[in-house]
């Protein structure tokens, strides 16, 4: 009797060192999730946007955007952005103030609207934007507009291959030659066609770069390389171009006449630009790898913020020329 009075008080008292136990790894699992404390979380403004000028070319209008909202703790839903709206954002040279950027909605705003159109007539000069918000205070982030580098040619060859009732694309190889200013120098190439209210074909790009490495094709289209490795020379980077056409038979058009639907955007890029556009890449491409992915740092270089802020410097060229 005594030995099983002995066994259940065991028993008991195991039940209750158990059950501090427990309760200790509850608290400090609610510890650990109090993520704010742990990660001493600090609500910044974010800011992302370029500012584009068109040193020459047909005009584009590309409008200059910039993005503001609030930055949020992880233990947040990232479907709940904060925009910050009503603010006043400022931009400014090294010569004084430029003008100010106009409020469109979910936190955008624009630097050209309707009737007055934000002038960047001075390449190579640094830009800097300006935003004041009533509990963050102030951010801020610098630029430079970087000068502009023409194309000296444009090639493009079509290349033979078999037809295929599986497919309706047919590849076009695309050179393009220019020499590059010594100095760090970034790029960006797009290709797109040159009407926009015509329905005889539309285009598919695929780059694939046959002699730089460093060719990097980002989500939104737009291929950005350095001058890392070809530094104050003349040099080509070759890349192609799927055509697919509808509204009319691929074969009921000239190469001529699919060419002249085309137009080369041609981009001289800011470092900043050129690094975020990098590192959100790098990102994007390590977040499909899930728990095995390697942890990647945006590019940030707003002060009292967070985002990016960069320039770019344009023109349209055409394959026709």
């Amino acid at each position: 009797m005594r030995q099983s009075y002995i066994a259940v008080l065991q028993i008991i008292f195991l039940f209750i060192i158990a059950g501090m136990v427990m309760s200790s790894c509850e608290n400090a699992l609610v510890k650990d999730l109090d993520l704010e404390d742990d990660f001493d979380f600090e609500q910044r403004l974010g800011l992302s946007g370029t500012i584009y000028h068109q040193f020459d070319g047909e005009p584009d209008y590309e409008v200059s955007v910039l993005l503001l909202a609030e930055s949020q703790s992880i233990v947040e839903s990232p479907d709940q952005v904060v925009y910050y709206e009503g603010g006043e954002v400022n931009l400014f040279s090294s010569s004084g103030f430029v003008g100010e950027f106009s409020e469109l909605s979910f936190g955008r705003y624009a630097g050209i609207d309707t009737t007055t159109s934000l002038s960047y007539d001075m390449p190579h000069d640094t830009y800097t934007v300006e935003v004041t918000h009533p509990t963050l205070g102030t951010a801020m982030a610098t630029t430079e507009m970087p000068e502009p580098v023409y194309l000296t040619e444009i090639t493009a060859d079509s290349i033979d291959v078999p037809p295929s009732e599986f497919s309706d694309l047919t590849p076009f190889l695309v050179t393009l030659t220019f020499t590059d200013p010594p100095g760090e120098n970034f790029y960006g190439i797009e290709v797109d066609r040159r009407t926009a209210d015509t329905d005889d074909f539309t285009i598919r790009p695929r780059f694939a770069s046959l002699n730089n490495p460093n060719l990097i094709w980002l989500d939104s289209g737009l291929v950005v390389f350095s001058d890392e490795i070809f530094d104050g020379s003349e040099y080509e980077v070759s890349f192609y171009i799927d055509i697919s056409v509808s509204g009319a038979s691929l074969s009921s058009l000239t190469f001529e006449q699919i060419k002249s639907q085309l137009r080369i955007e041609w981009s001289c890029l800011s470092e900043d630009r050129y690094r975020f556009d990098v590192s959100h890449q790098n990102f994007v491409m390590t977040s499909d790898l899930g728990p095995f992915s390697e942890p990647v740092s945006l590019y940030n270089n707003i002060e009292n913020g967070l985002g990016y802020f960069g320039a770019s410097n344009y023109y349209i060229a055409k394959f026709d020329n």
